[in-house]
């Protein structure tokens, strides 16, 4: 049984037969639950591929993608791990069922108005991966986040808050010097200093084959 607790006009709490009715984040939201018994066709298949090779592009960044979404999912009801999911389903997957994988030149981890910085290199050091970009653009005090994705151990590297835009370089370290001798797909976004702007991220490239 559903209630109405605001009025008849309200948004409506709880279930009537396969709907259930809540609020989240002070928005009303519908949705249906129960287990379809078809056979699922391989349209379906492919949308169920999808979503999983997703997920597991997403598991080992949430803790990046919650500041780097966070922006663009204040005000709506959507979170930053909804945002993320959904790009990358879109924007970020190759291939067909049942061969979906990722395209990790096409990830995305920000989407904004932000200048990003040009001349932007890397090379594999000792102690991790030392990233070089040009100070300009944007504001010389905007925080610079670097996030390095490890495919085969499903792991991520990543700091929200590695430099100021002015310094020009950043050694990301990786204390797992294990990693170090797998792929590396690097990443490189931008965010204001106050926190308000952030860049669209940016694709490094891959170390390591």
């Amino acid at each position: 049984m559903a209630k109405a607790p605001n009025g008849v006009l309200g948004p409506l709490r709880g279930k009537i037969k396969n709907l259930v009715f809540y609020v989240l984040n002070g928005q009303p939201v519908v949705r249906t639950i129960g287990k379809t018994y078809k056979k699922p066709s391989i349209n379906q298949l492919a949308n169920y591929q999808a979503m999983s090779v997703t997920m597991d592009l997403i598991r080992p960044i949430t803790g990046f993608i919650n500041s780097s979404f966070e922006l663009e999912a204040s005000g709506t009801i959507k979170n930053a791990h909804n945002l993320a999911t959904s790009y990358n389903k879109k924007k970020a997957l190759k291939g067909e069922y049942p061969n979906i994988g990722v395209d990790y030149s096409k990830v995305v981890l920000s989407y904004g108005e932000l200048e990003v910085s040009t001349n932007l290199k890397m090379k594999l050091v000792k102690r991790g991966v030392h990233i070089r970009w040009d100070g300009n653009g944007g504001y010389g005090d905007d925080i610079v986040m670097i996030l390095l994705l490890h495919p085969l151990s499903e792991y991520a590297t990543f700091t929200l808050n590695a430099c100021r835009r002015d310094a020009g370089q950043y050694l990301m370290e990786v204390t797992e010097t294990s990693l170090l001798n797998e792929p590396i797909e690097a990443y490189i976004c931008f965010k204001s200093a106050d926190g308000r702007r952030i860049s669209n991220s940016t694709y490094l490239g891959n170390l390591n084959g």
